[in-house]
């Protein structure tokens, strides 16, 4: 799809590419999230993209590791205190 003019009712890869982090991250709400999808699908370029940021976005959530029962604790501490 790259390089073509999209037909009505498609998106462009440039239009894609500004709206990925966000239909990623499920915060497109409106009539956009089926073109967005539907283009992923179409668009082997903006597929791949797509796909390369789901890897990263879990391999770096597997990285950073909840608080542990300490800092909670500590954080329990600090806001009984401004109460």
């Amino acid at each position: 799809m790259l390089g073509r003019t999209p037909r009505r009712g498609q998106l462009s890869c440039r239009a894609v590419g500004r709206a990925l982090q966000a239909y990623l991250d499920d915060e497109i709400a409106d009539e956009r999230g089926p073109l967005i999808g539907n283009h992923l699908d179409a668009c082997l370029r903006c597929g791949m993209d797509a796909a390369s940021f789901r890897w990263l976005k879990a391999r770096l959530a597997g990285l950073a590791p909840g608080p542990t029962e300490h800092e909670l604790n500590r954080l329990r501490a600090f806001a009984d205190t401004l109460a």
